[in-house]
């Protein structure tokens, strides 16, 4: 029988070794990616990970399951706290970039799937991003029926989002290496991320309102 001290302490094995294993797929791709590296990196043996997880697939799979799943109880319950389609939707903006922020190997995860079209990406994940979505739609509709919101094409939107968001994160390191810049430019080169992500939610409120 499994003590709740040892079940505590097993949920806090897996964790660490999701982390560790977010790190190496951001960094590395799924093919790429080691189960060595990824126990070496954890201090665990390898077989505590096929113990605790499974194999390769099956930790990417839960790496991303873990992200996700977690996202979505907490965009549906800000969301519901919301009782605006505009607060709705500056809550569901905020979440994706609160999501990104928290998981930074999720980024470089993502933007790798989009340019091998998704040659590794588990079918859990579509289901978990689905579930998102969906949630948009609804916020999307309501801000129109109340006439709030113009008639958009939700998916766009959470498009416009998500890209501009992960591209953000991903290319920052490479805008600060910029020589010569536009004033504007220059200016975000300096200024906190979070910065710029407040002005790319407050371009997307402002395309989509009435």
């Amino acid at each position: 029988m499994v003590t709740q001290t040892q079940a505590a302490k097993q949920a806090e094995t897996r964790r660490h070794i999701l982390k560790t294993a977010e790190q190496i797929f951001a960094r590395d791709g799924f093919a790429g990616a080691r189960m060595d590296e990824i126990a070496r990196r954890a201090q665990v043996n390898k077989a505590m990970i096929y113990y605790h997880i499974g194999n390769k697939r099956e930790l990417y799979a839960d790496v991303l399951h873990h992200i996700f799943s977690n996202a979505i109880d907490r965009f549906r319950t800000c969301i519901q706290q919301a009782d605006t389609p505009e607060k709705k939707l500056r809550q569901y903006l905020r979440n994706i970039i609160q999501t990104i922020g928290q998981n930074p190997g999720a980024a470089a995860i993502l933007i790798r799937e989009q340019a091998t079209g998704g040659a590794d990406f588990p079918d859990v994940i579509i289901t978990d991003m689905s579930k998102i979505i969906m949630m948009l739609v609804e916020i999307m509709e309501q801000g129109f029926r109340q006439g709030v919101f113009q008639k958009c094409n939700p998916f766009a939107v959470h498009m416009l989002a998500i890209g501009s968001i992960l591209l953000t994160h991903t290319s920052h390191p490479i805008r600060r290496r910029f020589s010569v810049e536009p004033p504007e430019v220059e200016r975000q080169k300096k200024q906190p991320l979070e910065t710029t992500l407040n002005d790319i939610e407050k371009l997307i409120l402002n395309a989509v309102k009435t």
